[in-house]
């Protein structure tokens, strides 16, 4: 017989689905959601401190700036937002894509954003500038992440990913052994992970020509992928996380 763990605390407050939750530095956790907004919680009371409005539509990724008050989010009104996580006020929007935008991932005082445009941006979160755009030929890119010397990492709609070097403006390698969608993409530990739309769930070594790893597959999209300590953690629309 399958256990279960008891839920300790509930979390109520949006007036929409949940696409995105993120936990700062300080353990303090925020969500984006279909209703527009963005809200932090206070974990012992379970109430939310804050309303951040800005959004059109949908909060489709959050992520939090290391070593800094600032929060970044995603949404399918085309833009990403920075903000002041403890006032909760805006301090800057970014424009540019054509589509909504599904995922994005900071590296250093940069950040990426990936879009149903297909297209990847790279921007200046200081200066609110954009520094650069590249396009696939792939369609929608749902997910991406960013690892070490400048590479990003993006899913594309036929189950790979791609390794785009900054420096030199171009494709470096390309990873497989995903049949779906990849709809999440994370780097621990100088290993790259990614979930796709038909539950599957891979790894592969950043360095040298190891042999990626499979996990158990879900029976559901795989939507996000976590980590704590050496485990790996993953969601699914099969309401499982593994």
């Amino acid at each position: 017989m399958t256990s279960y763990e008891k839920c300790e605390k509930l979390f109520y407050g949006h007036l929409g689905w949940i696409y995105s939750v993120v936990v700062d530095d300080e353990g303090i956790p925020y969500s984006g959601s279909n209703d527009h907004t963005i809200r932090n919680w206070d974990v012992e009371t379970t109430n939310f401190d804050k309303v951040f409005l800005g959004h059109q539509a949908r909060v489709s990724c959050l992520e939090s700036v290391p070593c800094s008050s600032f929060l970044l989010s995603g949404s399918w009104d085309m833009t990403a937002k920075l903000w002041n996580s403890k006032t909760g006020k805006e301090i800057k929007s970014f424009s540019g894509h054509h589509d909504q935008v599904y995922d994005l991932s900071v590296f250093g005082d940069k950040f990426v954003t990936a879009s149903n445009d297909g297209s990847i941006k790279v921007w200046d979160f200081s200066s609110g500038s954009l520094i650069k755009t590249f396009r696939t030929h792939l369609g929608a890119i749902y997910s991406c992440a960013t690892g070490p010397s400048q590479i990003v990492y993006y899913g594309s709609k036929d189950g790979h990913v791609v390794a785009y070097d900054l420096k030199s403006d171009k494709t470096i390698k390309e990873y497989s052994g995903l049949n779906g969608d990849i709809l999440t993409l994370k780097v621990f530990r100088n290993r790259l992970f990614a979930g796709d739309i038909n539950g599957g769930v891979i790894s592969w070594g950043l360095e040298g020509s190891e042999q990626p790893i499979k996990y158990e597959s879900h029976k559901g999209s795989v939507t996000c992928l976590a980590f704590a300590n050496n485990s790996l953690f993953t969601g699914s629309h099969d309401y499982t996380i593994k």
